[in-house]
């Protein structure tokens, strides 16, 4: 036995130091993890860590101060810095955000190169040498806990459905930039941990250990490992970081066999495990949590949601094709009102001088042409695109400039004419998705445990709605893997569940058969009945005449006519333009 713990001593007394930065670049990787979730591609890790580094060293060396406050010192910096930085770069995406943080990467290098207090290419030396494994690890697992609980919160929600589809996210009130940006604060924190601890266990630090190279690294961690879970980047970076260790054993160049075998393993997982070596660990992330038995203190059932199942009392009746229309009860006041909109690009004219209205309760009709501008019509009222000209007032509010998160939490929701779901969470995350619209987050209640209450009527609303379109029993599939019904119904679920005040429906009866257009319909009509406002564009003619109260239509982005589909429908200019003589005849 004593032979057993002098070997297990002398074993870790060797590899002690493998395992400290096993732990560091675990933080690290969950860094740029926060990041990725949200569809950001950041590689300012790196200098975000020196920012951490540098601040917590100069503390200790030139002021004293005691090892916690040093590193609270480098995650505020750092956190500071990523503040200002995120402010300036997030209205970019994709590889000009990734350029622009590389910048910022590459300027914080000659700022340590040309300042005395930093010690210039030498760095700073003698950092006290206080980091020890046990605080590492305490570290790695406090964040890996707070990361779990993230990824099953509002807040995470958000951050993945914007990752899938940021103008839809929008659509359902999450503000994206806001988002970013706290996403992008959390992730620089984070990196500034990481070089808080690495700052005292390394005795030196110099500006190179926070240029391109480790930038680079940081990344590929998440790579590796996957980035749907935050499991990910911690195996990614524990193969990495042992990887070299290994090779070092091999009896060849340890420089050039490391390289060869760390780019086998690249290029395997990119090929055969595209979600990473997470995905050997650990299936379809959160599905645990999607069917959860019911809490004991869950709130009631929701009240009834509209059915796409049609019944005899509810199933849309035809209008009538002859004769004068029946009398109608007086308009509501309006709940949306267009007032001579316009929209143009270049020379081209989208809108000009459109008005239309829409009262609680009121199902109102848009159709016309291909290029008629209905589409545009809707992006402009839902804050997806500016107009040119006029107004759009909704609930007594001047929206016309608003962005679309800022409409959407006022009670205008609307469905896309290309169904735009979040495809990489399941059926039931997107309806929560929506359902978080206007309701307090779950992510602080889930960091101390008080949320079980909370989640259980989030997800019993959500499966009631799932239940009542018909596709409940898909609540635990990926989005991406429905059929083009399920995913229509979907995306009217999902618009429901934030329980809007007017409903935008860009057809959504688009490549259905006719008994799945009519339970459409039938949906339509019972929202109106329960005083829900609803504008439907839609190209099923026979759809729109059955259901709408009345009709507007537009070509070359100008209102023609409108009324009650009965007249439209006699319209010469309607006929002329889009109906045909034989549609309007039957």
């Amino acid at each position: 036995m004593d032979g057993l713990l002098s070997g297990l001593a002398s074993f870790w007394a060797t590899y002690e130091s493998v395992a400290q930065f096993v732990g560091l670049n675990a933080i690290l990787g969950l860094s740029i993890y926060v990041t990725l979730a949200a569809g950001q591609l950041s590689l300012g890790q790196a200098a975000f860590m020196g920012v951490g580094a540098y601040t917590a060293a100069l503390l200790t060396m030139q002021l004293g101060w005691p090892f916690a406050a040093v590193l609270a010192a480098g995650v505020v910096a750092a956190g500071l810095t990523a503040f200002v930085l995120g402010v300036v770069v997030l209205r970019l995406r994709g590889v000009y955000l990734a350029i622009a943080t590389l910048g910022f990467g590459a300027v914080f290098g000659v700022v340590l190169f040309n300042l005395p207090i930093s010690g210039g290419a030498e760095g700073l030396r003698p950092i006290p040498s206080i980091t020890t494994t046990w605080q590492i690890y305490l570290a790695l697992a406090a964040l890996a806990f707070g990361l779990w609980r993230m990824d099953g919160s509002t807040f995470g929600r958000s951050l993945f459905a914007l990752r899938d589809d940021e103008a839809a996210a929008a659509s359902l009130g999450i503000d994206p930039f806001r988002t970013n940006l706290v996403a992008f604060v959390a992730s620089g924190m984070i990196a500034g941990l990481a070089g808080g601890l690495s700052a005292h266990l390394t005795y030196i630090i110099t500006p190179g250990q926070f240029g391109f190279g480790p930038a680079l690294d940081i990344l590929v961690y998440a790579i590796v490992g996957g980035t749907t879970t935050f499991l990910g980047p911690i195996l990614g970076a524990a193969l990495l970081t042992i990887l070299p260790e290994v090779m070092r054993q091999v009896p060849v160049d340890p420089g050039a066999s490391e390289l060869f075998v760390s780019g086998l393993i690249l290029l395997l997982i990119i090929l055969f495990l595209p979600s990473g070596l997470a995905s050997l660990v650990v299936g379809r992330r959160r599905r645990s949590d999607a069917r959860s038995p019911q809490s004991p203190t869950a709130a009631p059932p929701p009240s009834p949601s509209p059915s796409l199942e049609p019944s005899p009392s509810s199933r849309p009746q035809p209008r009538p094709t002859g004769g004068s229309p029946s009398p109608t009860p007086p308009a509501p006041e309006p709940l949306l009102a267009i007032e001579g909109l316009g929209r143009r690009f270049g020379g081209l004219r989208a809108l000009e001088g459109l008005d239309l209205t829409v009262g609680p309760g009121q199902v109102v009709g848009l159709i016309g042409p291909n290029g008629a501008g209905k589409t545009t019509l809707v992006n402009a009222v839902t804050g997806l695109l500016p107009p040119s000209a006029g107004r759009v007032v909704f609930a007594g509010h001047d929206i016309t400039a608003w962005p679309a998160h800022r409409v959407a939490r006022l009670g205008l929701v609307r469905t896309y004419q290309n169904v735009r779901l979040f495809r990489h969470l399941t059926v039931l995350e997107n309806v929560l998705v929506g359902a978080a619209l206007g309701r307090p987050g779950t992510l602080g209640p889930r960091l101390v445990g008080r949320s079980r209450a909370q989640e259980a009527a989030a997800r019993n609303e959500a499966l009631g709605l799932l239940e009542r379109v018909g596709i409940a029993h898909l609540a635990d599939r990926p989005a991406g893997g429905l059929s083009y019904g399920d995913r229509r119904r979907l995306e009217i679920c999902r618009a429901l569940a934030a329980r809007p005040r007017l409903l935008v429906l860009d057809e959504p009866a688009a490549g259905m058969t006719a008994p799945e257009a009519a339970r459409v319909g039938t949906l339509v009509r019972e929202l109106a009945t329960e005083g829900l406002g609803v504008l439907l564009i839609e190209h099923n003619v026979g759809l729109v005449m059955a259901t709408c109260d009345r009709v507007v239509v537009i070509d070359f982005g100008s209102r023609i006519a409108e009324g009650v589909p009965a007249v439209v429908a006699r319209d010469p200019r309607v006929i002329d333009a889009y109906l045909g003589d034989a549609v309007a005849s039957a």
